[in-house]
Order: C-alpha cells, then structure tokens, then sequence
C-alpha cells in the first residue's frame, strides 16, 4: 500500500518537509526497491514517533533493545563509528529533556 508523505509524517508524528528529505537522502543512495523481508534487526514504526531524528532513533532502539555498540550499528548503517557515537549522545540528551 502507497502512502504519501504527509499521511507517513503524520503517521509519525513528523514535520512533512523533515520526512519528504529523509526520503529524498534514502532513494538517492539506494536505486534498487526496497524489498521487506524477515530480518535480525527489527524497527517498530512507533520508534519514529518521538522526537529523535530517523537516524537517532535507529540507532537509539539498536541500542537499547539489541544492546549493540557503536562499531555494528555503523557497520549495519553504513555510517562510520564516530558518527553513531555522536548521534547517540545527541538522543541521549533529547531523551533526557
């Protein structure tokens, strides 16, 4: 099922310009379909209704639910270690207010 964007970004709870540019970052990098399969990793879309960027919460419920450090998360992101590190200190902080 198609959804647009303001109905995904009301759905979690998100301003429509943030998420029309994730999704503008997302499809820029990956030019294969998105295809949803049964994986190790699980993302409930209720992580996303917060106030935590998409990349924040990704990598605040990989580590809070799977208790994965830095290094796999940036392997699995793609992302280099330093980066989780900062993005996680940042939800950190917002979670805290």
């Amino acid at each position: 099922e198609e959804m647009s964007n303001q109905e995904i970004a009301k759905l979690l709870n998100k301003d429509g310009k943030s998420t029309w540019a994730t999704y503008k970052r997302a499809v820029g990098k990956r030019k294969e379909k998105f295809v949803v399969k049964k994986e190790k990793y699980m993302l409930p879309i209720s992580i996303f209704k917060g106030k935590l960027s998409f990349l924040e919460s990704i990598i605040n419920h990989l580590r809070t639910t799977y208790n994965l450090p830095n290094k796999q998360i940036a392997k699995l992101l793609k992302k280099s270690a330093n980066s989780i590190a900062v993005l996680a200190k940042r939800a950190r902080g917002k979670n805290e207010k």
